[in-house]
């Protein structure tokens, strides 16, 4: 039972660790803009920007731009 507890304590840090980043926030921000339907009729910097920082496609992230085409 205690191995159980360590993982699941060990798999919220990890986890933790992703959703108290700034990157993570940015872009989850930016996704709830486009679902309150905040700036869809234009080019969102936060894409941009990491379009051309050359930031992975997952950052750039499919969801962000599939929920701006959908609502957009």
């Amino acid at each position: 039972m205690l191995i159980f507890i360590l993982s699941d304590t060990t798999i919220a840090e990890l986890i933790k660790e992703v959703t108290d980043s700034s990157s993570f926030l940015e872009s989850l921000q930016t996704e709830q803009e486009f679902m309150n339907g905040i700036d869809t009729d234009k080019v969102h910097p936060f894409i941009e920007d990491c379009i051309a920082q050359k930031e992975p496609l997952i950052k750039v992230s499919a969801r962000i731009i599939c929920v701006e085409q959908t609502l957009g």
